[in-house]
Parts: C-alpha cells; sequence; structure tokens
C-alpha cells in the first residue's frame, strides 16, 4: 500500500547552507508579514532566479510539513516553523520530516544499523513508499542539514549527533533493531531461490588491471543482500574467486591441485571496529595484499573499485577483480578508506 504523505523536496544550495536561509526566510514572513508575490521573490533570489514550479515545490513542501501555514494569504508560519524560530532546535525539524514525509524515519532506522550508500537508500525508499525512487539526495541532504548524517564518496552515515537521536527516541531505536536484519535476510533468500541454474563458474571472472563496464560497477555496488546468500562462509567465498587475488589476480596453492587464498574483512570484525563477517564486507586477497589490507597501504573507490597502492605502481589503477555472485558494500570500501588506509 503506498504512503500517502509526500516524498522530501532538497531546497536550493547546498545542505549545510539550508537551516540558515529557512530562518531568514521565516524571520522574514513573521516580521514583515509579506505577500505571497513576497515570498515567492525572495525564493526566487536565493535560488539564482529559479523556476516557478520549483518555487512552487518548496512552498507545497514547507507547508506540508507545517513549517508555513499553507492556507494564509499573506503565508504566515506553521507550528513547527514558528518552533524552529523560537528554539533554533533542529529537533524540532526533524519531528516534523518524521512525522510527514513518507520515509524520512525508515531511512534513520537503517542508518542506525550501519551505513547505506545512495543506490541502497534509493532502494530503501521505493519499497518503504511503494514507488520507484531514484534519488534519495534530498533525503540525505535534510538529515546532513540536521547534522544527523554525513556523507562520503557515495555512502551515508550517521554522525554522533544523529546516534544520540536514535538513542534518544525509543521508536527509533525499536526500528533499528529489527528493520534492517529482515529486509537484508529476506532478500537474501529471493535472491538466493532465484538464481540461476546457469550461473557462471567461479573461474568466469573479470580481467585483472582492466576497467569494468558501468554496469559492472553499478551491480557492484547495489545492495549486496541481492546477490550475496546469507550463509556464504570464507571456505564458499574463495572457491567462487576460484582462489584468485581480488588485486593482483594471482593464485596461490596449498597443494599442486588445491588453490589457496584468503579473506579480509574491510570493515574488521574485531571490538575496535565491530565490523560483520558478511560476504559485502570482504575480499579475496592472496597473503601479501592481505597484509597491505590491514596495514593499511590498499585504497578501493567505492564506486570505481579503482585501486590505489601505496608502493606497488603495477597495482595502482588496476580495478579490483569481481566474480558473478558476490558483491561487495560500498560502504565498507568507504570504511576501509576512511579509517583503515593510512596514506
Amino acid at each position: 500500500m503506498s504512503d500517502d504523505r509526500p516524498t522530501a523536496v532538497a531546497l536550493p544550495g547546498p545542505p549545510e547552507s539550508w537551516l540558515a536561509s529557512l530562518r531568514t526566510l521565516l524571520r522574514d514572513v513573521r516580521g514583515k508579514s509579506p505577500s505571497e508575490d513576497d515570498v515567492r521573490a525572495w525564493l526566487e533570489e536565493h535560488t539564482e532566479g529559479d523556476t516557478d514550479a520549483n518555487v512552487d515545490r518548496y512552498l507545497d513542501f514547507l507547508a506540508a510539513i507545517d513549517v508555513l501555514d499553507g492556507g494564509d494569504t499573506p503565508p504566515s508560519l506553521g507550528p513547527y516553523g514558528r518552533d524552529f524560530l523560537d528554539s533554533h532546535d533542529e529537533g524540532v525539524l526533524f519531528e516534523t520530516l518524521a512525522a510527514n514525509v513518507a520515509g524520512v524515519r525508515a531511512l534513520v532506522e537503517v542508518l542506525a544499523i550501519r551505513p547505506i550508500t545512495d543506490i541502497e537508500a534509493a532502494e530503501l525508499l521505493s519499497r518503504e513508499l511503494d514507488a520507484e525512487i531514484e534519488d534519495a539526495s534530498a533525503y540525505r541532504g535534510w538529515l546532513r542539514a540536521l547534522g544527523y548524517a554525513e556523507y562520503d564518496e557515495g555512502v551515508i552515515d550517521l554522525t554522533t549527533k544523529g546516534r544520540r537521536l536514535v538513542d534518544s527516541d525509543a521508536e527509533l531505536s525499536d526500528g533499528a533493531a529489527s528493520r534492517l536484519p529482515s529486509t537484508r535476510a529476506s532478500e537474501a533468500a529471493d535472491a538466493a531461490a532465484n538464481e540461476s541454474d546457469d550461473e557462471p563458474t567461479a573461474g568466469e571472472e573479470a580481467t585483472p588491471g582492466t576497467a569494468a563496464s558501468s554496469s559492472e560497477t553499478t551491480e557492484t555496488a547495489r545492495s549486496t543482500a541481492e546477490t550475496n546468500p546469507p550463509d556464504m562462509d570464507a571456505s564458499t567465498l574463495t572457491a567462487r574467486h576460484d582462489y584468485r587475488c581480488m588485486v593482483c589476480g594471482d593464485r596461490r596453492r596449498q597443494a599442486p591441485e588445491e588453490g589457496y587464498a584468503e579473506v579480509h574483512y574491510l570493515m574488521p570484525p574485531d571490538e575496535d571496529h565491530g565490523g560483520p563477517t558478511d560476504a559485502d564486507n570482504a575480499v579475496v586477497v592472496c597473503p601479501n595484499h592481505r597484509a597491505d589490507f590491514e596495514h593499511g597501504l590498499i585504497r578501493v573507490d567505492p564506486q570505481s573499485l579503482t585501486v590505489e597502492h601505496a608502493y606497488e605502481t603495477d597495482v595502482s589503477g588496476r580495478t579490483l577483480r569481481t566474480v558473478e555472485g558476490h558483491a561487495l558494500g560500498a560502504q565498507y570500501l568507504a570504511y576501509h578508506n576512511d579509517v583503515v588506509a593510512d596514506f
């Protein structure tokens, strides 16, 4: 059943400027009692001559979240607009966004579990709203504007302030505890059930050192629950890669007819990092490149999968090898780059 509430609308400019612009608009509405034409002129000025249609979208959205009173002419403040202007509390805006904009609460609940990519966010919103949502930028924009989320290399994550929000909101905490695991498990089960009998064998892989096509890169960055079976352990994963290193393509042996490779978790599953032992957090590598990952001497771009090595010039610039049936989580690559990599 579709959600009849509106979807998020991005305000003009970078998210970091939204709250200041909104406060200025609300102060003018309260202090000057401008006409609707004055408000429209203000919006056009602050959007560098935006179209009438977009100005209508901004006004309709601010009315829908009770920041402006959409029924008044000239415009006046809605209840949340008054509260925000009086308190300067971003929580007031989150309260109305969570109540009046479809998908906002669900997105925060999932982010409380782990970081997610733009693509995963759009897929989550599409499921929640029972409608095709191709772009989650307005949603992440509002969370960034409120200081609850940060965004880097296509990955959305909660800030410390965002985690405090979840901890202080019983409904968000309860949703965070239940939403993502069941969603991922059910999707993974569906993917496994629908897996084709003529799936490529473990030996069919991309050639190391060549650029992946745009469709391959997009598939790699897609929601990993769609392609990774939930019970894919290290031995299954290394066999799927035919024991070849995803960085250099080398295939080691532990016996004349038996291949050997190792699994490294990008967000380590120790108490310092708390990463999962899921396939979307794992790369299959030779012993040398596992050591380089552990020591932070390798970075991998989450979107293009381009490898950057601290000292191996013949490795830098390659594209990380991929195989069918193993999708990496872009959020884990971004975490490794930001937290573990050290060059």
